[in-house]
Formats: structure tokens, sequence, C-alpha cells
């Protein structure tokens, strides 16, 4: 301050700040201005640097907890699948074990299960599938299912053309629930007459599945309210709502004689 005063000894401004500030004597330097202004000056700095460091550190822990999320996350999802896979293969085991009792169409089972272990074991663990390839897997497991049972002993229909993009994408094994537990709780001994009816629709991105089947009768002749869910519809739930999130809608309708599905997935 000293030396610009001696440079510029004309400037006004440095005129007025050496006159303020400069300690051209001891007692200056207990000059309540200069104090005020230093103490000031050293709380300005303190203030910032405070502010950084909280906001360094809420970033860095938000991070954190971000990673450990989707780490949690991804175990979820890795664990649910691993639940629902072997629970698949069970069921279309006994289904071909059915089959090879009576000696009936062993051949034709045998490369429908080919087709459905290779979509399970490979397929499955990718993070996409297209629709194309979703529905191909959910085909070859009804195809199955018609093989098991008889057009005398249960209707099946399906309609799963009315897809507009069959190159959207859609997270594997999630439909498969539904129809499984359609077969699971539709088809008893107590039903003369089991149907069930599957339908697939997607447009503009918008993919509506639908699943129906009539109900079987308790043993004591009251018909069998319990849910038909199970396991593998609270694991279907919670996938649901890890990988979809918002951009999903289940409604689950139950009567005395018929239990409905309606899932509604924005791809």
């Amino acid at each position: 301050m000293t030396l610009l005063k001696y440079v510029r000894p004309d400037n006004t401004v440095i005129a007025r700040l050496y006159k303020n500030f400069a300690v051209n004597s001891f007692d200056k330097v207990f000059n309540g201005e200069l104090l005020l202004w230093i103490l000031s000056l050293i709380i300005w700095f303190n203030t910032v640097g405070i502010i950084i460091k909280i906001v360094k550190d809420f970033h860095e822990s938000s991070l954190e907890k971000l990673a450990i999320a989707q780490e949690k996350n991804s175990m979820e999802i890795s664990f649910l699948r691993a639940q629902i896979q072997p629970h698949f293969l069970f069921n279309t085991l006994n289904s071909i074990y059915g089959l090879i009792i009576h000696n009936e169409e062993a051949s034709k089972v045998v490369i429908q299960l080919s087709n459905l272990l290779r979509f399970s074991l490979y397929d499955s663990a990718k993070e996409h599938i297209t629709l194309r390839e979703e529905i191909e897997f959910l085909s070859n497991y009804l195809l199955l299912e018609k093989m098991r049972y008889k057009e005398s002993r249960v209707q099946i229909e399906y309609d799963f053309e009315r897809i507009e993009n069959k190159e959207k994408i859609i997270k594997p094994l999630i439909l498969i629930n539904f129809i499984e537990n359609a077969f699971k709780h539709g088809i008893n001994a107590t039903i003369k007459n089991a149907w069930i009816k599957l339908s697939m629709t997607e447009q503009e991105g918008i993919l509506t599945f639908h699943s129906a089947n009539n109900k079987p009768i308790a043993a004591s002749g009251k018909r069998n309210n319990e849910s038909a869910g199970g396991l593998g519809l609270k694991n279907v739930r919670r996938r649901l709502e890890l990988e979809y999130q918002t951009r999903y809608s289940l409604d689950i309708k139950e009567t005395e004689d018929v239990y409905e599905v309606s899932l509604i997935l924005k791809l």
C-alpha cells in the first residue's frame, strides 16, 4: 500500500485506501475500522471455506449412498431372478415328466424344453430383451403346456400378435410369472371346463398384458379365495418396483370364479 502511494501520489483512490487502511504507525494497528475490516475478511473466507466443505461432504455422501442403493438393487434383482428361474425350470420338467409317462410327443417336448432352457440360462441374464424374444419364449412355454393338457381338459387361448414394434425392449422373466400362476392355480381336478386366456399388445411404447383364468373349488366345496400369487407374485411385484419404478401399473382382480391380471408397462 505504501509503495503504491509513492508510485501514484496523485491517484485519489490509492490515497483514500492508504489513509484508511495503511499501517503507518503503531497506533494504527489498533484502529477499530482496520480491525473490523480484517475480522470481516477472516470471517468471510472462513464462511466460504465451511460452505465449500459442507457441499463437498454432502456431494460425496450422496454419491456413496447412490452407489450403495444401486448395488443393493442389483443384488436384490439378481436374487429375485435366481428364485424365479429354478421355479420355472422345475415346472417345465414336471410337464415333460407327465408326457414321457404316456409316451406322447416326447421328442417335440424335448425341443421346446431346449429352447426354454437356452433362454432361461442365457438370455434371461441380459439386462433387456426384445419383445420378439419375449414373445418367442412365452409361445414356447405355452406350446409345452398345450402338449401337457388336452383340449378336453383345458382351453388355452393367447394372442401376442398385436405388437406395433417387436424391437422394443423389456426386462426378462417378468410376464412368465403371471402365466405360470394361471396354469398353477387355474387348472385343477375340481374344474370341469378350465380355461386360460392371455393377450399382449404394444402401441407407442406402452405394453399391455392381460391374463385371466377360472378358479378351482376347494375340497370343502367352497370357492378357494386364497390369493393365487404366492412367492412368485411377491417377487414379480418387487422386480417391477425396482426395475420399472413409476413406469408400470399392476391391477389384480379376483372374483368368486375368475382371477385376472392386467399389467401396463412403459417400455
